[in-house]
């Protein structure tokens, strides 16, 4: 199997991974679809990670979010938020459902220096309310789908931020959507038979 084949492995099951998602997130009286929701956000970003690893696809990414302007003129923060979100269930997989989750100062620092990505979103974006569009594809044309809204608090001592007075697990999932987005100017292109890969 090329580096090819396994490019394409993942970038289908990210597809169908966040298509599912969105899905759930259309059906908004569907309260048991949280706990699946949260499971297919988890294995997104588990996803994601292994991927972005692959060939420096996230300097790319970074670099595509600060020059793109086809998804609209928010895209740095947008891309801040998804990596954000990303960084907090890969190095944190110890909460049961959305609700539960929180950062405080002592958890972002209990196994390493206390100046990583999550620690710089709260340094950078502290006491700021941004909101950004949600543009996916349909038809070879991008459609405005979804407006977020986050307010970021001030990480202070002893003190604990629930994630869900950030942003709800249905704009998490939404935030994941621009993924869709980059895969495709990363080399990695939608078609109707599943994805090709310039790696």
């Amino acid at each position: 199997m090329t580096d090819k084949d396994i490019a394409i492995l993942f970038a289908n099951k990210i597809k169908e991974k966040i298509d599912r998602a969105l899905s759930l997130c259309n059906m908004p009286y569907d309260v048991d679809s949280n706990e699946e929701k949260f499971e297919l956000i988890k294995s997104l970003s588990s996803l994601v990670s292994e991927l972005l690893d692959k060939d420096n696809l996230k300097e790319k990414l970074l670099n595509l979010a600060n020059t793109s302007t086809v998804n609209g003129n928010d895209n740095e923060i947008k891309i801040e938020t998804f990596d954000f979100i990303r960084n907090i269930l890969i190095h944190f997989p110890i909460f049961e459902s959305w609700d539960e989750i929180y950062i405080s100062k002592e958890l972002l620092g209990w196994n390493k220096p206390y100046n990583g990505s999550i620690v710089k979103y709260f340094k950078k974006n502290s006491g700021k309310t941004f909101t950004y569009r949600i543009f996916l594809n349909e038809y070879d044309e991008w459609v405005e789908k979804h407006t977020i809204t986050v307010t970021i608090p001030e990480l202070k001592d002893n003190t604990k931020i629930f994630l869900k007075d950030i942003l709800s697990l249905d704009n998490a999932i939404w935030t994941f959507g621009i993924i869709d987005y980059y895969l495709k100017d990363l080399g990695l292109t939608i078609n109707p038979y599943g994805f090709t890969v310039s790696l």
